[in-house]
């Protein structure tokens, strides 16, 4: 299991495809978005999980604050990173292929 902490409006990518937002916190309520592509919100408690397809579970751990901290369970083979993490890696593979054409 990946342990995140996020705050509202953060986001985690899960493969290249599937993104889990923390879009509220309102006291142990935490309203969470994924795009599967398709977009669904949903409102947690600590210790209740959702689970995307058969193998991915995103956990909800604990909440301080305004901060979440989340639990990921994917297959190894799934990158999962907070998204500013994801965007400099897309970033810096787009730089490579760029200069591979040239």
């Amino acid at each position: 299991m990946l342990i995140l902490t996020r705050r509202i409006g953060e986001t985690i990518m899960i493969g290249d495809e599937i993104e889990v937002t923390i879009s509220g916190i309102k006291g142990n309520l935490i309203r969470i978005r994924t795009a599967t592509p398709a977009l669904l919100t949903q409102t947690r408690k600590v210790g209740q999980a959702i689970n995307i397809g058969d193998n991915i579970s995103v956990e909800i751990l604990s909440v301080k604050g305004m901060q979440v901290r989340l639990g990921i369970t994917a297959p190894r083979d799934i990158a999962v990173h907070r998204e500013e993490i994801y965007l400099k890696i897309k970033a810096e593979q787009a730089g490579t292929v760029a200069s591979l054409a040239h």
